[in-house]
């Protein structure tokens, strides 16, 4: 038999960052949490330019360290761009942090697009 030490509902107010953005929008992310699993969903608007890093941050609970604990996939408004997706850092200075672009790290110019985009992200990590 299997014991669930957790089991919870709710929602979490959702940052979305990136450079040449202001004020920082927010969402609110509904999440499931089932003993060590979370998942959630939400959506929103972000504007950026196009050498900006795009992430978000505010999920309800840290998550557990290691990469391959934490995924998600984001949903564009763009019919020629309409997904993506990361890993959430699980320590350091971006601790629960999910990077969808990072400039620097990928150099996607090519696929993204600069001024207001419409989102809806859905991922799961463990705690």
């Amino acid at each position: 038999s299997v014991t669930l030490d957790a089991c919870e509902e709710g929602t979490s107010t959702i940052y979305f960052r990136a450079t040449g953005q202001s004020p920082t929008p927010t969402a609110t992310a509904y999440y499931t949490r089932i003993g060590n699993i979370v998942y959630y969903t939400f959506e929103g608007s972000i504007n950026a330019t196009a050498n900006s890093n795009a992430y978000f941050d505010g999920l309800p609970f840290l998550p557990a360290s290691g990469y391959p604990r934490s995924a998600f996939y984001v949903g564009w408004n763009s019919a020629t761009h309409n997904s993506n997706g990361g890993n959430v850092y699980t320590s350091g200075t971006y601790a629960g942090t999910g990077f969808f672009w990072q400039r620097n790290a990928f150099a996607l110019a090519s696929y993204w697009y600069t001024g207001a985009q419409y989102l809806t992200v859905s991922g799961i990590y463990q705690v």
